[in-house]
């Protein structure tokens, strides 16, 4: 067995574990048939060895473009306008968006580690002097997402996240940190939670916040997305996750796509108090994360129907008329939601494009392609 221990912006000082059992001999190289590997002290893989060859040792060349750039910035902020008060902050690998209220500034997303939360920090307090950062709301607790936190902990920021992941949060927190002691750990402040299970609200006259779960996500089981009504914008980490532009949409739909969109039908369904509103959510839904608008008549008609409570008994008698016809058109999901890259991309690039698309919500990520990136595109946080 061999055992050593990594830093984790998460864990901390985490043990990880590579067991090596049931050595026999593979054409005359001994090798163990089972390899396991622990980290955390929870099992990450077990592997069952059936064959062993011996390779040529050949010379590993590094492309020059990653030999000029070993170690990505964290420190790069790229900053976007998405509407007025609302900034995309990019320029890494993973995003945070930034929504200005009169209680303060609402940072979403704390990803990858404590120098990029840093980062995000100094160019908030930098665009808005003077104000205080009032909560930071956290999607999900996958590391590449949940790895900043602690840097807002530090500096009396309270998180917002769902309530599996508060006390998940509360119990990894606690764990040594001596490979790489962070500010926190120096603090010793004890974090401020503000949990949900299905939905939270920030009130405010100009930038209203809704925070919605999404339900039966194979991604995680703690999982959100963020809703800006007034401006029509749903911020969400690795529920949709866009190709390069000008790719062919996949032979596969991914099972995410279509229960973001699930999800993005559940709100409007739930939310409505009345026909009227109803109407005017789904109208607001962009036509490129309808799974199935366009390819019959029938499947329009049900999206200007009103789909209030008062309706529940008539949109069910609706929607399983429609089953057979939804999965026929499953396979055209992807061909339907690919124009949203290019959404986003006209809302990101320019605010003033984005202005001229007042009657569709865009989706926003924390994190983006470099491909895409390159081209001036944005892709939503991860």
């Amino acid at each position: 067995m061999v055992r050593t221990f990594m830093d984790s912006p998460v864990l901390g000082d985490t043990p990880i574990e590579w067991r090596y059992s049931q050595y026999r001999d593979f054409d005359g190289v001994r090798f163990p048939a089972r390899i396991e590997r622990r980290v955390a002290d929870l099992p990450w893989y077990d592997l069952a060895v059936s064959a062993v060859r011996v390779n040529t040792a050949s010379a590993v060349i590094v492309p020059p473009e990653v030999a000029a750039n070993p170690q990505p910035s964290m420190n790069r902020i790229d900053v976007t306008e998405l509407a007025p008060g609302v900034l995309n902050f990019g320029g890494g690998s993973h995003n945070s968006v930034i929504v200005d209220q009169k209680q303060g500034i609402v940072v979403i997303e704390a990803p990858l580690n404590e120098a990029r939360s840093l980062a995000v920090i100094a160019k908030v307090h930098e665009l808005f002097p003077g104000r205080k950062i009032s909560c930071v709301i956290n999607t999900h607790a996958h590391f590449d997402h949940a790895g900043g936190l602690r840097a807002f902990v530090a500096e009396g920021v309270k998180v917002v996240t769902h309530e599996r992941n508060a006390a998940y949060y509360t119990r990894a927190w606690k764990q040594p940190r001596t490979l790489n002691p962070d500010a926190l750990s120096a603090s010793k402040r004890k974090p401020q939670f503000e949990t949900f299970t299905v939905k939270y609200a920030i009130d405010d006259g100009d930038r209203p916040i809704e925070i919605h779960a999404i339900e039966g996500s194979g991604h995680n089981d703690a999982f959100a997305m963020v809703y800006l009504p007034a401006q029509k914008i749903l911020v969400e980490a690795d529920a949709w996750t866009p190709t390069l532009t000008g790719a062919k949409p996949p032979a596969i739909i991914n099972p995410l796509w279509i229960n973001l969109y699930a999800n993005i039908e559940r709100l409007a369904n739930s939310t409505c108090s009345a026909s009227r509103r109803c109407t005017a959510l789904r109208r607001a839904l962009p036509t490129c994360v309808r799974p199935w608008a366009g390819p019959t008549s029938a499947a329009r008609r049900s999206w200007s129907a009103p789909r209030c409570r008062r309706c529940a008994r008539v949109v069910q008698q609706r929607q399983q008329r429609e089953h057979h016809e939804r999965q026929q058109h499953a396979s055209e999901v992807g061909a339907i939601l690919f124009p949203i890259a290019r959404v986003h991309a006209a809302t990101v690039a320019a605010a003033g494009r984005a202005r001229k698309l007042p009657d569709r919500i865009r989706l926003c990520r924390s994190d983006r392609s470099a491909a895409n990136d390159a081209r001036g595109e944005v892709r939503a946080p991860e």
